[in-house]
């Protein structure tokens, strides 16, 4: 039971909006007046306006599509320009966290809320920015200053109750929660996490209440059926638990903790072959799981993407772990992991002279025996004979393919009325596999 509990202090909370969102769509309104105030002429502020919402739009799409090294280019050379910007300072807040740079992000954001110290919005994404690296206690000032700043901000109430809730507050945090209800009745996040308020203070009943309106709102509301199912195994309805963990897993199939879950309550029923398969899922998502952290919390170091490019290429989804692996080499090109694991998803896709440059690259920085091993069958497979040859030779390889190669050779060399030279390399294929089929007139 223990272990249990522990599992559903960790999981049952939900944010309700990111604290880096990784889009900015349009130029704030403070923005605005002060391009107003530094050009001379109307024509003048909309070119202005006109300027940083293209930079914007040009940034989001770089961050879209994980190009932060472009897109944080593209954002210092405008702040050059426009100094006063509160949108780029914030974006580029975005970009120092997603590189893995928090004291460069929250120097960014100091000065964002700076230069527009009215926007409760922009408060808000510190406060929740903050709380997400763990900076509770700053977090907490500064989500308290977009509710005073907008009171009828909901998702702002429902960060503070977060944040209440995270520092044991909990009758704040049920308050807080309470108001962001009452601006929005169909705020599912603030409804599962009041929940949790309820479920810590032990009052199943009005947790399940909140869990099942939040449900009636959003029946795919994950989080909801998960806690729900926690309640139900505390409670001891082990059979009413499996079937909230099966909704979740339904909902959600990547998700190792759902997997975990309904294990742990397969064994209170006995069912222990049922626990073992979920057991090994768990295992098998735990991984991947592991590597998603990895990327989401250091975006530049590309072990993360080498950890889930190898998963997918296991799971045999060669193109997943080909986006990976080209991932990790944009990131660091001087990967020889990278470019051996790029060749080895190349190979199963049959991309063998893609497969042979790679290898090649790799091998331009270490000597291993299987990229020599691989490139040696890719070569094998375009009928470069010799080039197959020596590369099983560099790798110490000595197995069917390799007589295969010798195969081929004598084939070559007899088409050319070399009889002698074919008979010797038909003769190590007999000695290296005696199975091989070989000519008639060979043996």
């Amino acid at each position: 039971m223990r272990r249990f509990s522990l599992l559903l202090v960790s999981v049952c909370l939900v944010g309700c909006g990111s604290g880096a969102d990784e889009s900015v769509s349009t130029a704030t309104s403070q923005e605005k007046k002060s391009a107003a105030k530094s050009a001379s002429t109307p024509a003048q502020t909309s070119s202005l306006d006109e300027e940083l919402q293209t930079t914007l739009d040009r940034t989001n799409k770089l961050l879209r599509v994980g190009n932060y090294s472009q897109a944080m280019d593209v954002i210092s050379r405008a702040l050059v320009n426009r100094p006063d910007s509160s949108a780029l300072y914030r974006v580029r807040a975005v970009l120092h966290h997603k590189t893995g740079q928090p004291s460069s992000a929250m120097t960014d954001y100091t000065q964002a809320v700076r230069l527009d110290p009215d926007n409760a919005k922009l408060q808000d994404e510190v406060g929740f920015y903050l709380f997400s690296v763990g900076e509770t206690a700053a977090a907490q000032k500064y989500i308290q200053r977009a509710t005073e700043l907008d009171s009828d901000f909901s998702q702002a109430w429902s960060h503070l109750g977060l944040v209440q809730i995270s520092l044991g507050e909990l009758s704040d945090a049920r308050k807080s929660l309470t108001k962001a209800l009452e601006i929005n009745p169909k705020y599912v996040d603030a409804f599962i996490n009041r929940g949790f308020v309820s479920y810590r203070l032990k009052q199943f009943d009005k947790a399940i209440a909140d869990y099942d309106r939040a449900l009636e709102i959003n029946p795919d509301a994950v989080t909801a059926h998960n806690n729900r199912g926690l309640i139900e195994y505390e409670e001891e309805n082990y059979a009413d638990a499996v079937a909230c963990f099966t909704k979740c897993i339904m909902l959600d199939a990547n998700n190792p903790k759902y997997f975990e879950h309904r294990r742990l309550a397969y064994l209170k029923l006995g069912m222990k072959a049922e626990a073992l398969d979920d057991g090994r899922k768990w295992e098998q998502l735990q991984q991947k799981y592991l590597a998603n952290q990895q990327i989401s919390r250091q975006p530049a170091n590309p072990a993360g993407y080498l950890s889930r490019a190898e998963l997918a290429f296991q799971d045999e989804d060669y193109e997943a772990a080909l986006i990976d692996f080209d991932r990790a080499l944009r990131l660091n090109s001087r990967l020889p992991q990278a470019l051996f694991g790029r060749a080895r998803a190349r190979f199963a896709m049959e991309e063998y002279d893609l497969v042979i440059q790679d290898c090649t690259e790799a091998l331009k920085l270490t000597s291993l025996q299987p990229i020599y091993s691989l490139r040696g069958e890719a070569y094998l497979k375009v009928n470069k004979i010799d080039q197959a040859i020596a590369d099983f030779h560099q790798a110490k390889r000595l197995d069917s393919t390799v007589a295969e190669a010798f195969l081929k050779k004598a084939d070559e060399l007899e088409s050319l009325g070399q009889t002698d030279e074919a008979k010797g390399f038909r003769e190590q294929a007999k000695n290296l596999f005696p199975d091989i089929e070989l000519k008639p007139s060979a043996n």
